[in-house]
């Protein structure tokens, strides 16, 4: 009842507390605290007001009046559209706790604890917060970034990460099928990758990294993004995705590749590349599109070091630009056996941007298709709404309003309409001889109604 409730609160507070004032002060304090100060959600400083953890950053809440008479606080120090605190906690950092406000962003302040020295294994900022974030999740993502580089205002940064606003996403030089792994790693010429990735355009350096992870607009992910319901090629009708796209043997695709690695071999020419190492970058990338039964085998036993290590990178790492550094001595022997002058290092790197420059235009095609009628998924509607067109025009106009039945005077101008138009015209045809149809009915009902004869 309420009178035992009243007497045990009445006990507990003359036996435990020191006062029955505002604070309720402890007879006994109960020492030290025992948890580290960084697992304390809320931090009070007299200094810089009030902190509330987010992960691994901090919420700068400030007073409302005077910090030392007021226990109302509000997110936001002086730029209230950033709260987040990026430098290190203050030295007075206290434990405190606090209590929502009904209807409101703003906390009120119910106790603080003693003054502790904060732990210098806190987050002090989001450069912190990710090295401590990254040790606890390589384990189970297999490829964190070891460092980050903070261009502009750190919490923006910190408030664009919470929010969900900012994505990482690897260079492509972390693989687990299909591409570059630890073990081959040192088999690729990385100055040369890098300086051929510089040299390239913005945009393609852009799709070239979203290429390597596997993150473009494929059928597979346009599936997952709720985009389409299919994930089909649209030029073989096959599952698409990005290992998909150079590989695909539709008859378009085929002729694409074909006409890009013509082009190629051409530029190898240009650039004076060595025959026996033209033929053996053109067997292998000919792996790409059309994957062999058997592993091949170079022509020319001075290439096969070079040869073995491009195939341990793997015929994609070859079309994104990864080469053996193999390849790069062995074609400064030609140079020097031809005299020529010219740089080996230069060679290498354009050699990169012509592989990647194939993978792009293959993905060009792939687009160029996708927004064409030689779609598969648009060539299989333009299938249906034929078929519904010569079933109107079979029909004949008998049963459709005089004002309409001239659509039906020429079936070749009928079929000869794009995708859109020809799927209005039918939709027009079948719901206004639906509707004739009913209005027929309707009048034939009324006819009965008055000619039939009565009871």
């Amino acid at each position: 009842t309420r009178q035992h409730w009243d007497l045990w609160q009445t006990t507990l507070s003359r036996a435990l507390l020191a006062s029955n004032g505002p604070h309720h002060p402890l007879q006994q304090p109960l020492g030290p605290w025992t948890d580290r100060l960084e697992d304390w959600n809320w931090l009070l400083s007299p200094t810089t007001d009030l902190f509330h953890r987010h992960g691994g950053t901090w919420k700068h809440f400030s007073s409302e009046g005077s910090p030392t008479t007021s226990r109302r606080y509000a997110p936001g120090p002086s730029h209230p559209s950033c709260p987040w605190w990026t430098a290190p906690l203050p030295s007075d950092a206290l434990r405190a706790t606090v209590r929502s406000i009904t209807g409101s962003d703003r906390v009120l302040l119910t106790g603080t604890g003693r003054a502790t020295e904060p732990s210098s294994s806190s987050s002090p900022s989001i450069l912190h917060a990710w090295q401590t974030a990254a040790e606890l999740c390589t384990d189970y993502y297999g490829w964190v970034p070891n460092e980050i580089e903070v261009h502009g205002d750190e919490a923006t940064l910190a408030d664009a990460l919470l929010d969900g606003r900012l994505r990482v996403i690897s260079d492509g030089s972390f693989k687990n099928e299909l591409g570059t792994a630890a073990e081959n790693e040192s088999e690729i010429a990385w100055d040369t990758m890098g300086r051929a990735m510089r040299s390239l355009p913005a945009g393609l350096q852009r799709w070239s990294t979203k290429h390597c992870v596997g993150m473009c607009g494929t059928g597979k992910f346009k599936v997952l993004w709720g985009l389409e319901t299919s994930a089909a090629c649209p030029r073989c009708g096959d599952f698409e995705d990005h290992l998909h796209v150079p590989r695909c043997s539709a008859a378009s695709a085929t002729a694409e590749w074909d006409r890009r690695t013509a082009a190629f071999s051409a530029w190898l020419d240009l650039q004076l590349t060595g025959p026996s190492i033209k033929i053996a970058i053109l067997q292998l990338l000919q792996g790409v599109h059309t994957p062999p039964l058997f592993p091949p085998r170079p022509n020319s036993s001075s290439v096969w070091p070079a040869f073995l290590a491009q195939q341990v990178i793997g015929s994609q790492g070859l079309l994104e630009g990864r080469i053996a550094s193999s390849w790069l001595p062995l074609q400064q022997q030609y140079y020097d056996k031809i005299r020529c002058r010219r740089s080996v290092s230069l060679w290498a790197s354009r050699l990169s941007q012509q592989l990647i420059s194939i993978g792009f235009y293959m993905w060009e095609q792939r687009n160029s298709v996708q927004h064409s009628d030689d779609n598969v998924q648009l060539r299989e509607r333009h299938s249906t709404v034929n078929e519904g067109i010569h079933s109107q025009f079979d029909m004949g106009p008998d049963d459709l309003p005089k004002e309409i039945q001239p659509m039906l005077t020429c079936r070749r101008r009928v079929l000869r309409k794009s995708l859109v138009d020809k799927e209005e015209w039918l939709k027009l045809l079948r719901q206004e001889r639906r509707d004739f149809r009913r209005s027929i009915k309707a009048q034939r009902r009324s006819l009965r109604t008055i000619f039939s004869p009565g009871p």
